[in-house]
């Protein structure tokens, strides 16, 4: 159980602050900051990459990632910065 609630406690400043600062910068900040986005696009896969590596089965604290990672997903494809799903296949699933 306490697992669970510090994936919880990691959604909210480590992905959701990562995934939609990276939107703000690349989708809707009225000036490019190539460098501004770059950083939290970096930061998108650096999180992708840390649930990776949790794996194991899928409970709610899981629920909590699904909206920034389909948000995540669509941003870095517009952004062709898209992994192969090979390269996070627990992630993926």
């Amino acid at each position: 159980m306490v697992q669970r609630h510090q994936w919880l406690a990691f959604q909210s400043p480590g992905q959701e602050l990562y995934f939609g600062q990276a939107t703000w910068f690349a989708r809707f900040h009225p000036e490019k900051l190539p460098s501004a986005t770059e950083r939290y696009v970096n930061e998108v896969l650096r999180v992708t990459g840390v649930l990776e590596e949790v794996g194991g089965k899928c409970t709610y604290a899981d629920s909590s990632f699904v909206t920034w990672a389909v948000v995540g997903e669509g941003l870095l494809r517009e952004l062709n910065r898209a992994e192969k799903p090979a390269k996070y296949p627990r992630y993926t699933a």
